[in-house]
């Protein structure tokens, strides 16, 4: 691979002095050739990288920090060729890999580059001129990057400190005069009229050292966080730094975040029924700032109409109340008649006798806490030799990428006398090999078939699921299952199995979540994109891991994904691409299970009052 470094001297202080000569032999030495460059001046990194980017070098790397990483992005997109990024992290702050896998160990960064493991990335834009791929701020926070990249300059010895520099400068602005900025907003169809402090457009988490500004922010789901903060009092912005350190300030009055809504549409499909959502618009104490938004959603899931953010109207639209009659979806399955009410008996039990109340507690107990976890999105092949050929092929793949979970998408009625034989073979491949095989198969029991996920870890199979809630289509082929709502207690966690729009009902997911799970496996063959909306509800609703591998067909587009405990998308696949989708999974999230201050998911059921859910 062509390579360019690109070192940044005075970077941190003048940190990569003293690292270049063990970083240049540690490359050499893994047969890693590489030209070399050196800037000697602020913003030549963007012109150095442009140049080796249309020269055909196939991977940059920056050695320095932040504002090296951002410079040579800037040079990267401002370049005809698309060449990789990659960072070995020597600055201030290092804000940006906070947000990634790098490592802040020398070693473990050139170890990332010799593998050539990539990951495509979202990038910011300003005027189509300035590229960001970390924050974008607006205000107070650009202030503070200057005064702080001034106190660096003019006084050397603050190497030692390091992050903190910022620190220091946003408590010197805040005794110091300050102004704040009257701004007009656009963004998802809204538009917003505030005086703020900063605004912060978020495509990774951390900045300024130590301000997790963003925490819900991903580098690859196609959405940035918008952080904006408000008039406030002095003092007021003092004493709220350590919430921001943590993660925590959103429930703050004055600091709001906007997000695409998934979870009221969901539950309009989930009862089909119709939803009348009404919301504030405008300020409030002038310290509140409600997104307006009111809407009226169809049983179908869909927006019928929608409401400004930014101004008082009223909505008038006629809804047709024998559309919520029909409890039937995609002709599929019917949300009354096919539920299973006997699997539901956790959710009536006191919350201190179930699973999670105990796992909560735990401070520790995972093994492998963050589990490299691939959703494999493939079209299902006629050809049962075609098959097995592209499951072997995809988990060898992703073992060479040292994936700890590989799950396979549902599957049709296809090839149920040869079961046994894909349990083989994946039984073969990951023997020895610490990795978890998530497939789902036709299994024959006896007279029965049944649609089945296996789970096998390092060659032995851990457990299976049998599909409780089978779809119309489903009825004529196959027995419904008979082994309950189990969870599976494997090395990267305890983990639970959904099938197909068996996920629609919210009482899988939530039982599954009561008995302890930190993850819920959900394979499916969704030819309408539902998945994506309910994926996310059921993560944000439980405070749990949902990974979603979607198959594709002449009709299914796949769109596979991974979402967050707080319903974000962490990775998503490409329309009608077979591929693999990863994402590292920090499963500790899913024991906490505050949503908001004094809220918890858990903790504040109503046992007694879900009875109804069990008759």
């Amino acid at each position: 691979m062509k390579t360019e470094l690109i070192i940044n001297l005075t970077a941190g202080g003048g940190k990569p002095r003293a690292h270049l000569k063990t970083i240049f032999k540690y490359l050499k030495e893994n047969g890693f050739n590489f030209k070399i460059s050196y800037t000697s001046h602020h913003g030549e990194a963007t012109e150095l990288a442009r140049k080796a980017a249309d020269k055909g070098m196939e991977l940059i790397v920056s050695i320095g920090g932040d504002g090296t990483v951002n410079e040579i992005v800037n040079g990267i997109m401002k370049s005809k060729n698309d060449p990789s990024l990659g960072i070995i992290p020597l600055g201030w702050a290092n804000d940006f890999i906070k947000s990634t896998d790098i490592p802040f160990d020398i070693i473990g960064a050139c170890k990332i580059l010799i593998k050539g493991k990539t990951k495509k990335i979202d990038i910011g834009a300003v005027n189509g001129q300035i590229y960001f791929a970390n924050v974008c701020g607006v205000g107070f926070d650009a202030e503070i990057s200057l005064l702080a990249n001034k106190m660096k300059s003019k006084h050397p010895n603050l190497r030692i400190l390091g992050a903190f520099v910022y620190i220091f400068a946003v408590v010197k602005k805040l005794l110091s005069p300050f102004s704040y900025h009257n701004v007009k907003i656009k963004f998802d169809g809204q538009e917003i009229h505030s005086k703020i402090l900063f605004i912060a457009i978020s495509n990774g988490k951390i900045y300024g050292g130590r301000f997790n500004i963003a925490p819900e922010a991903i580098l690859d789901d196609g959405l940035f966080e918008i952080c904006l903060v408000e008039e406030m009092g002095r003092f007021k912005y003092l004493s709220i730094i350590p919430k921001v350190f943590k993660g925590t300030h959103a429930s703050i009055k004055g600091i709001s975040f906007y997000q695409v809504e998934y979870m009221i549409p969901t539950r309009a499909l989930e009862n089909r029924v119709w939803i009348i959502a009404a919301n504030k618009v405008g300020m409030e104490a002038k310290s509140i700032l409600y997104c307006g938004k009111s809407a009226i959603f169809t049983p179908d899931g869909e927006v019928a109409k929608i409401a400004s953010s930014s101004q008082e109207e009223i909505l008038f639209y006629e809804i047709l109340l024998e559309e919520a009659k029909d409890k039937i979806i995609d002709h599929q399955i019917n949300i009354i008649d096919d539920r299973r009410p006997e699997l539901y008996s956790e959710l009536v039990q006191p919350t201190n006798t179930l699973p999670i109340y105990s796992i909560m507690k735990k401070k520790t107990g995972l093994k492998n806490p963050n589990p490299l976890t691939a959703v494999v999105q493939i079209e299902f092949e006629d050809n049962f030799k075609k098959y097995l050929q592209k499951i072997e092929f995809f988990i060898n793949i992703l073992l060479g990428q040292e994936t700890n979970i590989i799950i396979f998408p549902e599957c049709d009625f296809i090839f149920p006398e040869s079961g046994d034989e894909v349990i083989n073979k994946v039984k073969q491949i990951t023997k020895d090999r610490k990795v978890l095989c998530v497939i789902t198969l036709v299994e024959k029991a006896g007279e029965s078939y049944y649609k089945t996920t296996f789970l096998i870890e390092s060659g032995k199979l851990r457990g299976k699921y049998r599909k409780t809630h089978l779809e119309r289509e489903e009825k004529n082929l196959f027995s419904p299952g008979d082994l309950g709502l189990p969870v599976f207690k494997t090395s990267y966690g305890y983990i639970g199995v959904m099938i197909g729009y068996e996920g629609i009902f919210p009482e899988i997911a939530r039982i599954l979540t009561l008995k302890g799970a930190d993850l819920i496996i959900w394979p499916s063959k969704f030819t309408n994109d539902r998945q994506i909306n309910i994926c996310r509800s059921r993560g944000a609703e439980n405070k749990i891991f949902i990974a979603c591998p979607n198959s594709i067909s002449h009709q299914s587009n796949g769109h596979s994904i991974l979402t967050s405990p707080s319903g974000q998308i962490l990775t998503s696949c490409l329309d009608k691409t077979e591929q693999a989708s990863l994402s590292s999974l920090n499963l500790l999230l899913s024991r906490n299970k505050d949503i908001i201050p004094h809220t918890n998911t858990i903790l504040n059921r109503k046992p007694d009052t879900y009875k109804i859910l069990t008759l």
